[in-house]
C-alpha cells in the first residue's frame, strides 16, 4: 500500500498506479478504432487533440505521476516514473484524437466543404511508415494555393493542370473530413 507524506492512502491513485498502464492501453486501441471511419484533410484531429485537451490531459497525468514519484528513492525509477508519463501522454493524446474525429462528424452541424480548382503540382514523400502523397490545387474562385494529402489512387489520377474537384464535409469541430471504410469495413 503507498501511503502519502501526509501518512494516508488515496486507492484511487493506487489503482490508477497499478492499473494505469493496461487502462491506457485499452483506452487507445479502443478510442483509435473509433477514428479510423474517418480521412482528415492534414490529420487535423491530432492537432486539435494536442493544442485543446493534450494540457489538460498533461495535467491529469503530471499529477498522477508527481504521487508515485515522491515514493521513489532511485534515480532509475524516477526517470521511468517519467517516460511512462511522456509515453502515456501520447498514447492518450493519439487516442482521444479518434473520440475527437467521431465527435466532430457525428455531433452538431456538418456542411459541405468543397475545392475546385486545378492541380499546378504534386509529389510523393518516401518515409520510414511508407508513401504519402501530396497534391497542390490553385483554387478557382480565389486563386488561393492549397496543398492536400491524398490516396496513391487519388495521386495518379491526376496530371499536372487537370481540372481538381472535391467535396469533404466540415464537422462541428471545424475539422474538414471525408467518410472512408475502417478497418471493421464499415464506411
Amino acid at each position: 500500500m503507498l501511503i502519502d507524506s501526509r501518512g494516508k492512502s488515496n486507492k484511487l491513485l493506487e489503482f490508477l498506479s497499478d492499473w494505469g498502464t493496461v487502462l491506457i492501453l485499452i483506452y487507445f486501441v479502443s478510442t483509435a478504432l473509433l477514428g479510423t471511419s474517418y480521412e482528415h484533410m492534414h490529420n487535423q484531429q491530432y492537432i486539435y487533440t494536442a493544442i485543446y485537451l493534450g494540457p489538460v490531459i498533461g495535467i491529469g497525468i503530471g499529477y498522477l505521476a508527481f504521487y508515485r514519484f515522491q515514493f521513489q528513492t532511485k534515480l532509475s525509477q524516477k526517470l521511468a516514473i517519467i517516460s511512462g508519463a511522456v509515453f502515456a501522454w501520447f498514447a492518450i493524446c493519439l487516442g482521444t484524437a479518434g473520440l475527437v474525429a467521431t465527435i466532430n462528424s457525428n455531433l452538431g452541424s456538418q456542411e459541405k466543404h468543397c475545392i475546385n480548382g486545378s492541380v499546378i503540382d504534386k509529389w510523393k514523400n518516401s518515409g520510414f511508415i511508407g508513401n504519402s502523397y501530396n497534391l497542390k490545387i490553385k483554387k478557382t474562385k480565389s486563386g488561393d494555393e492549397i496543398s492536400l494529402d491524398a490516396s496513391a489512387t487519388e495521386y495518379n489520377s491526376y496530371n499536372l493542370g487537370a481540372s481538381y474537384r472535391v467535396c469533404w464535409i466540415k464537422g462541428s469541430l471545424d475539422l474538414i473530413y471525408r467518410n472512408k471504410k475502417n478497418l471493421l469495413g464499415h464506411p
